[in-house]
């Protein structure tokens, strides 16, 4: 292998101080040393590995299928769409604001099959093609009612704007104006005769009063979600949870991301006439964000935290009182180090954001009961840290509903997407109350921490309407896409030639 080439069949690569990287290696570890990791993020695209700035509250994702014709003109057309890398967003969160959109492309498998790219090159393998062949609609309950766009449609685009959606195609920058029959018309005139159907689904963040984002439920939202840029690298999630080698990449580290599409309806009806904690109970966090199996009150404060500190104290004393194992000296010395303030008072964690909890102080559930959105989704087990999914959907709301366009990245649809959905949709520890489709009845704690429970019922909250599997590849792969892309056949001179003509003069 020369020196300092990327060895691209190997995935290898050896750098100028001769250390030899590997790239799965590289995924399966958090991202410390960022130089080691810059030409990667450079060839990554936007909104994988990062969430969108708070003022990028507006998005659009465009939904293509074109019709048969040249694809290499095509694969031009696709080309010179100006993308954003994840190098290029983490300098704009850093150091500026952009005008630009941050834009993003997907192919589907139908994608894949229009355009002609080879097999053996396409991101899956043999274990995970099924699904993103046969798609959301294939997925149980929802695959009665729901659209399946990655079948119908090949290639999606997803902009996110602040101010002004300003796009780059081609030549010329283009505004996204909002108006779905006005932006179809400048998006088919881009591809000329190659655009079949085109369907837009825009989005709009919802804030709270803290400025943090929310779901449709009003709930603040994102707080889970894996993170890869953290300053204590020992919170920084390995790679490989959303980023997979793309063969059809230029690089030996060229990497993308398998993306889940899915618009849910939501009622927000079926949870007004609940009390903060039973909401709290159904989701897993109150709506500001605290956990309800840290407390059972929202609002980060020390006067929750001291109330519970309190009640767990006063038990512990109860059981001392009546120990039959501990003289009264013994039972004296250890009721009077409970009852100290700095063990009354210890102050909660105000930052939020880390979500460093688990679960393992309540095996019952009678602190956050096991059907909990957050809790099913992810039991923050070691085994199911590889399970995680990145979510990076946003809320959409019209004159007859409101609901989200759930947008998910993970390396693996079946192992991550599609697992964490089933387990949703499973009895095991009661039936999750916010993605299911029917009236559901859960139990939850008549009094928190305590093991008497009570029945609570929910109205559905979710309908699912439309979805679709997408890979977003590497931006070197697009660079080179009319490489790729089935060539037209090439004119045989001589076809059409008479026989009995004499060719030589």
């Amino acid at each position: 292998m020369p020196y300092n080439r990327p060895d691209k069949s190997k995935r290898l690569y050896l750098d100028l101080k001769n250390d030899i990287y590997e790239l799965d290696d590289l995924l399966n570890e958090p991202l410390t040393n960022f130089k080691k990791y810059r030409s990667l993020l450079k060839d990554v695209q936007s909104t994988i590995l990062l969430s969108r700035s708070k003022e990028r509250k507006h998005s659009a994702l465009v939904f293509l299928k074109f019709k048969d014709g040249n694809k290499v003109e095509l694969a031009k057309k696709i080309k010179s769409i100006k993308l954003t890398s994840a190098l290029d967003q983490f300098k704009e969160l850093k150091n500026s604001k952009s005008k630009e959109s941050l834009t993003t492309i997907f192919l589907s498998h139908s994608g894949y099959e229009y355009l002609g790219i080879k097999e053996n090159i396409r991101p899956y393998t043999n274990n995970e093609k099924s699904c993103f062949v046969n798609g959301v609609s294939d997925l149980k309950p929802i695959n009665e009612n729901v659209k399946d766009l990655g079948k119908k449609y090949h290639l999606a685009i997803r902009f996110i704007w602040s101010e002004k959606p300003i796009v780059v195609f081609g030549d010329e920058k283009k505004e996204i104006t909002g108006n779905e029959k006005k932006d179809q018309t400048w998006i088919k005139k881009y591809f000329n005769d190659f655009c079949e159907d085109i369907v837009i689904r825009y989005g709009n963040d919802n804030f709270n009063s803290d400025g943090f984002i929310t779901d449709p439920l009003d709930f603040r939202d994102g707080i889970s979600n894996p993170r890869f840029f953290n300053k204590d690298h020992e919170d920084n999630s390995p790679l490989n949870l959303v980023l997979v080698p793309d063969k059809s990449g230029q690089y030996w580290n060229s990497c993308g991301s398998f993306m889940a599409y899915l618009k849910i309806k939501i009622n927000k009806e079926a949870i007004n006439d609940k009390s903060d904690l039973e909401q709290a109970y159904m989701m897993g966090r109150f709506k500001d964000g605290t956990p309800v199996v840290l407390q059972n009150e929202d609002g980060n404060t020390e006067k929750v935290n001291a109330k519970n500190n309190k009640q767990k104290v006063t038990k512990l004393i109860d059981k001392l009182t009546s120990s039959t194992e501990l003289n009264d000296i013994e039972k004296e010395h250890l009721i009077n180090s409970l009852v100290n303030p700095s063990i009354l008072h210890t102050p909660f964690d105000k930052d939020i954001a880390k979500n460093n909890f688990d679960y393992s102080d309540d095996p019952k559930g009678n602190k956050c009961p096991f059907h909990a959105h957050i809790r099913k989704a992810n039991p923050r087990k070691e085994e199911t840290e590889k399970r995680r999914i990145v979510r990076r959907g946003t809320s959409y709301a019209s004159e007859e509903n409101k609901g989200i366009h759930f947008i998910s990245f993970q390396g693996n649809i079946k192992e991550q997407f599609e697992h964490i959905f089933y387990w949703l949709q499973s009895n095991e520890g009661g039936k999750e109350p916010i993605t299911n489709t029917k009236t559901t009845t859960i139990n939850i704690p008549k009094t928190w921490g305590e093991d008497d429970t009570r029945e609570l019922d929910v109205e559905p909250i979710s309908s699912y309407i439309e979805g679709g599997y997408f890979f977003a590849p590497s931006i070197s792969f697009f660079e080179c896409l009319n490489k790729h892309v089935e060539q037209p056949p090439k004119k045989n001179i001589l076809a059409n030639l008479n026989p009995n003509q004499n060719i030589i003069p």
